[in-house]
């Protein structure tokens, strides 16, 4: 099984996903994200986290789930400049890459590796 898995708010089993993920402290990337946020994930994002004895859940739908602590979750939009509401940018970080911004400082990364690492003769 990977360690992440992608989805998006349309999809039919979109909250078997996150409770899967955040039970196996699996990555969750929820792309085609737009100006606001399902509110399934409100307590997720709030980290509402309840602590029993040893073991931490999670209540996601009315259904409480495991939590796992090395859930993450990433959510994708296409939006240039994408605006959310205060209270949806308080709950989250908010970081702005393009693709040719990753790729840049990727090729960038990468050459330097070459040219540091190489063999002289």
């Amino acid at each position: 099984m990977p360690h992440f898995g992608a989805t998006t708010f349309t999809n039919a089993r979109f909250r078997e996903q996150i409770e899967y993920c955040l039970a196996e402290g699996k990555a969750l990337i929820v792309t085609g994200v737009e100006q606001e946020l399902d509110p399934v994930l409100y307590p997720v994002l709030e980290k509402q986290i309840v602590v029993k004895a040893k073991s931490k859940y999670i209540t996601v739908s009315g259904k409480v789930c495991d939590y796992n602590d090395d859930f993450m979750m990433y959510l994708v939009t296409r939006l240039p400049n994408p605006h959310f509401s205060p209270e949806d940018q308080s709950k989250c970080t908010i970081g702005t890459h393009s693709l040719t911004h990753l790729l840049t400082h990727s090729l960038t990364y990468s050459l330097t590796h070459l040219l540091t690492h190489s063999p002289t003769s």
